[in-house]
């Protein structure tokens, strides 16, 4: 499968092809909007951590394990 090259972004600086936000170097976008997801998911963990709760993590590789899979292998979560 291939994309005309027209339709692929590039950079307004360098003029580079651009990449999906993946945490695959220095440049993965934590902003103030990620920084608040993140604040508002550890704080729903930590209020339901003696709930009854399924957390599913689906479709997710090694590329962020720090995010979900490293938390919840420890014995407390934050």
């Amino acid at each position: 499968m291939t994309v005309d090259s027209e339709y692929v972004p590039v950079c307004p600086v360098c003029g580079g092809t651009m990449d999906v936000n993946l945490r695959i170097n220095q440049y993965f976008v934590e902003d103030k909007h990620w920084h608040e997801s993140a604040e508002r998911y550890e704080k729903f963990v930590t209020e339901h951590i003696n709930s009854r709760l399924v957390l599913l993590e689906l479709g997710v590789g090694m590329n962020t394990p720090s995010i979900i899979r490293y938390p919840f292998e420890k014995d407390n979560l934050f």
